[in-house]
């Protein structure tokens, strides 16, 4: 069965799923989180530097860092047009293919290098993210667009079916339009919601702002289909303590 979370921020819906599964044994079947602003200006930066400490105590990446993979707003903010954003990062992959984690690739480079035959030892590759933005503005343009036929994949058939534990968890992604404001929603058949889960919904935010942005839409919900979730490298006492932390900064920021 399906569980259903709805969060206000980006930091509000992670931190609800954080308790769900800690009450719940650890793990969840289809956990499906939406955020109804997913404004990634409106994130609590205090909880994240609060996750960021005890992720770092634990040896694992940043907030910041695992958010990067899935839309570097770094590269955005020093290009002069999305062109250049592509181009970019992709001169810049093989080093961060280097970097750990990263030896399969990431998440953006999935979205806008992704194969583009049935043969991957082809070499030919799309960028996904440019056709939703072009397929937009055209149809914005004209008669109007569809609702909801706008979606690009990460998971690679064949390349990836031995990577059972590995890259990708983000199978894929999808935009969706309701009245004016662009929707996206991400499936994921794993996601670890201590070490990964809040990274990956800012990252998330980023690129559905981004897409947004350049199509000229306003900013809809995010849904985060977690087929399977799990709260992962803490005991029962960590977690509880990091939930209680960001629990009372949270409340200190609504009644501040």
């Amino acid at each position: 069965m399906a569980i259903s979370i709805l969060g206000d921020t980006l930091t509000d819906a992670w931190l609800a799923d954080m308790e769900h599964l800690r009450d719940n044994g650890g793990e969840q079947l289809n956990l499906v989180t939406t955020v109804a602003d997913p404004d990634p200006d409106r994130v609590n930066a205090r909880v994240v530097a609060e996750l960021d400490d005890w992720l770092l105590r634990k040896g694992k990446q940043r907030v910041g860092t695992v958010a990067n993979t899935i839309f570097p707003a770094a590269y955005l903010r020093g290009s002069a047009n999305r062109q250049q954003l592509y181009d970019r990062y992709l001169t810049c992959l093989p080093r961060l293919r280097k970097q750990k984690g990263n030896g399969n690739g990431t998440y953006f480079g999935r979205l806008i290098e992704y194969p583009a035959s049935a043969d991957v030892k082809r070499g030919e590759t799309m960028n996904q993210i440019e056709g939703i933005i072009q397929k937009l503005q055209t149809q914005l343009r004209g008669r109007g667009p569809k609702r909801f036929a706008y979606q690009a994949q990460v998971f690679v058939p064949v390349r990836d079916d031995t990577s059972v534990m590995g890259f990708p968890c983000l199978s894929f992604v999808s935009f969706q339009l309701d009245q004016g404001r662009l929707c996206l929603t991400a499936v994921y058949r794993n996601q670890y919601y201590f070490q990964r889960a809040l990274g990956n919904f800012v990252g998330l935010a980023h690129l559905q702002h981004f897409v947004a942005g350049e199509a000229k839409l306003g900013l809809g919900s995010l849904t985060v289909h977690a087929c399977h979730a799990e709260l992962d490298a803490l005991s029962d006492w960590e977690a509880g303590q990091l939930i209680g932390a960001c629990k009372g900064i949270a409340q200190a920021a609504v009644t501040a």
